[in-house]
């Protein structure tokens, strides 16, 4: 699976970025939107030839965008910001 370039995970209940996806060298895009994730582990760094991070509808805050634009200056990230009360 390490030649996997697109990987879509929509509407899983996932509430963690599984670590195994770190070892994915070769993906382009990675599509978690509509689940439950609130965290984005630094170790998403390694994922230099991502190139489009999709993250609607999870429970991302507009920080974390920030982190994931460090960690991968590259990459288009599209998410939804928690809404905050």
């Amino acid at each position: 699976m390490t030649a996997l370039k697109k990987l879509v995970c929509y509407n899983n209940s996932i509430s963690e970025i599984p670590a195994e996806i770190g070892n994915l060298g070769n993906l382009e895009e990675l599509s978690l939107g509509m689940n439950k994730i609130s965290f984005i582990p630094s170790w998403i760094e390694r994922l230099r030839t991502l190139r489009l991070f999709e993250l609607q509808r999870n429970n991302i805050r507009p920080a974390d965008y920030d982190k994931i634009h460090n960690l991968l200056p590259n990459c288009k990230v599209t998410f939804t910001p928690v809404n905050l009360k």
